[in-house]
This record gives C-alpha cells, sequence and structure tokens, in this order.
C-alpha cells in the first residue's frame, strides 16, 4: 500500500491560479495574433490600394489598423491587471497568515497590503 500522495505548495498555488491563468493565457494569444496586423495591411495596401488608386480604402485599412492596436493595448492592460490580481491573491494566501480581511486592518505587517497600495 502506498501512503496518500499530498499534492505540493506549487500545485495547489497553480490550482488556485488557473482560472486567471487560462485567461491570461487567451489575452496573449488574442494580442499576439493582433500584431499581425500590420503585416496584413500592407498586403492589402500593395495589393488593392496601389491598384484601384482609392483613398477610401486606404482610409478604411487604416482606420481598422489602428482600431486593431487599441484593441491589443487593452488586451495587454488587461492581462497586466489580471495577472497583477493573481499576484496580489498568491501573496495574500500564501503562508504569511495574511488574507484579503486581514491585510486591511494590519497594513503594516501584510506584505500583499503594501503591493496594492
Amino acid at each position: 500500500m502506498n501512503p496518500p500522495v499530498t499534492p505540493s505548495e506549487l500545485r495547489s498555488a497553480a490550482a488556485e491560479l488557473r482560472p486567471q491563468l487560462v485567461r491570461a493565457t487567451a489575452f496573449s494569444i488574442l494580442a499576439g495574433l493582433l500584431v499581425l496586423a500590420p503585416t496584413g495591411y500592407m498586403f492589402a495596401v500593395y495589393d488593392r490600394v496601389l491598384n484601384s488608386r482609392s483613398p477610401t480604402t486606404l482610409a478604411m485599412l487604416t482606420l481598422l489598423v489602428l482600431g486593431a492596436y487599441v484593441v491589443m493595448e487593452v488586451l495587454e492592460w488587461a492581462r497586466g491587471e489580471l495577472l497583477r490580481e493573481a499576484a496580489l491573491s498568491s501573496i495574500a494566501g500564501s503562508r504569511t497568515g495574511c488574507s484579503r480581511r486581514s491585510s486591511r486592518r494590519t497594513a503594516g505587517t501584510c506584505p500583499a497590503a503594501r503591493l496594492s497600495r
């Protein structure tokens, strides 16, 4: 008979943070795909705009790429905030004895309270 194996501290921390990490991964993949927007822009400009000499097409393509840049930056910001919150909850839940509730009362002794200010 083998004794029951308890999960390591790292595995249990990763299991608690799994939803945030999955969301951050999805944001990273989407932002990575949006990095290809300028390449598609250049292909479209050289394929369609130069042949047709249409300023309307050029303006629309430019607005589309600028919109992709804005969406990419919003995704990067959201990913950073999500990972920051995951790190703070990980610190608060570690063996320091701090929790979100106690960190408000004892801001000087809890590392998570100092980071979230």
